[in-house]
C-alpha cells in the first residue's frame, strides 16, 4: 500500500497511520499504520563502452541520421521489425555472488551486504542478487558524447533492502504526496551494486565489439590505478577517423590512455576463432571507494 487514502468509484476509505492522518486535517475511519510505508524500487545505474566500427546500435538513429532514420522507419512500416521493434536490449542475466566473490565483499569498505545474504539470499537459490543487461547503444543525450558507435550495462538490483514512504500532505487526494524513495537509505544494497559494474565491466572487456570505455560514464580512477577507464585502441581510432582526420591519436592535454591488447591466445589448430585473453582488473580499496562515490 503506498497512499494514505484510498479512493474508490462509491466512497472516500479514510485508511492509515492516524497521527499522519490528522496532522493534515484528515479524520482517520481505519487504524492502518502500515499505509504508505515499504516502498521499494529497482534502482539502476549505467556504464557506457566504445563499439568497434560496424558494430550495430541505434546510435546514428537516434542521431538524427536521416539515411538511416528513412531505412528503419521504412523497415518498420512495411513489416513491423527492425530496430523499432525492440528496445536495444540484446541480453541479460541474473546473477548470485559465490562464495569467493562473498568473501571478498566481506573485506571491501562497505562490508554489509554479508548480513542481507544470510538473512534473504543464501537459502533461496531461485533469487537473484543483481540484473545487468547489454544494450546496443548510449541511452542519452547524444550531444554529449564523441562520435561513433556504443554499448551500455545497465545493472539494477533485483531485491533491494531500502525502503521508503509516501504520505498524504493535505486532505485534497490530488496534492503531491511527500514521497521519499528512500534509495540507498540500506547500506546493505551497496556492495551489490558496485560488484555488478566490476561483473558487467569484464563482460564488456570480452566482447567482440569492445574498443574501450566512455570515461566519462564511468567512476573517476586515480590516473595510475590499474583499474581506470580507457579509451578506444588506436587501430579503432583510426578506423573511425579515415585517412584525413588530422588530430585523430594526439593525446594533448588528456587524461584517457588507449585501450591495450590482451594476452595473445595459444596456438590452436582446430579452432581458428580466438581472441585474445583479458584478465580480470584488480581494484583497490581506492577504485572501491571511487566507484562507491560514483
Amino acid at each position: 500500500m503506498v497512499t494514505a487514502i484510498g479512493l474508490s468509484v462509491r466512497k472516500l476509505t479514510l485508511a492509515g497511520d492516524p497521527e499522519k492522518l490528522r496532522k493534515v486535517g484528515v479524520k482517520p475511519l481505519v487504524d492502518l499504520p502500515g499505509v504508505g510505508l515499504n516502498f521499494q524500487d529497482h534502482y539502476l545505474h549505467f556504464s557506457t563502452f566504445r563499439a568497434k566500427p560496424g558494430t550495430e546500435s541505434f546510435d546514428e538513429f537516434v542521431r538524427g541520421n536521416e539515411k538511416v532514420q528513412k531505412k528503419v522507419f521504412n523497415q518498420w512500416e512495411i513489416n513491423g521489425t527492425g530496430p523499432l521493434a525492440t528496445n536495444g536490449i540484446d541480453a541479460g542475466v541474473k546473477i548470485r555472488p559465490t562464495e569467493e566473490e562473498l568473501n571478498q565483499m566481506d573485506s571491501w569498505p562497505f562490508p554489509e551486504f554479508r548480513s542481507g545474504w544470510n538473512d534473504y539470499f543464501k537459502d533461496k537459490p531461485d533469487k537473484p542478487v543483481m540484473h545487468y543487461s547489454v544494450i546496443a547503444g548510449w541511452f542519452g543525450d547524444h550531444m554529449l558524447m564523441p562520435p561513433g558507435n556504443f554499448f551500455t550495462m545497465f545493472h539494477f538490483l533485483e531485491y533491494p533492502f531500502s525502503r521508503g514512504s509516501t504520505h498524504i500532505v493535505s486532505p485534497n487526494p490530488y496534492e503531491a504526496p511527500d514521497f521519499d524513495a528512500g534509495f540507498m537509505n540500506d547500506k546493505r544494497d551497496m556492495a551489490p551494486m558496485v560488484w555488478a559494474y566490476i561483473k558487467s565491466r569484464e563482460t564488456a572487456r570480452r566482447m567482440d565489439a569492445y574498443a574501450g570505455e566512455v570515461t566519462g560514464m564511468h567512476p573517476f580512477f586515480a590516473y595510475d590505478s590499474p583499474a581506470k577507464a580507457t579509451d578506444m585502441d588506436i587501430a579503432t581510432t583510426n578506423a573511425y577517423a579515415g585517412p584525413n582526420h588530422i588530430t585523430a591519436n594526439i593525446q594533448h592535454g588528456s587524461w584517457s590512455t588507449h585501450v591495450k591488447p590482451g594476452k595473445a591466445p595459444e596456438t590452436a589448430f582446430l579452432n581458428s576463432n580466438q581472441a585474445a585473453i583479458r584478465e580480470d582488473l584488480v581494484y583497490s580499496k581506492e577504485d572501491l571507494n571511487h566507484i562507491e562515490e560514483w
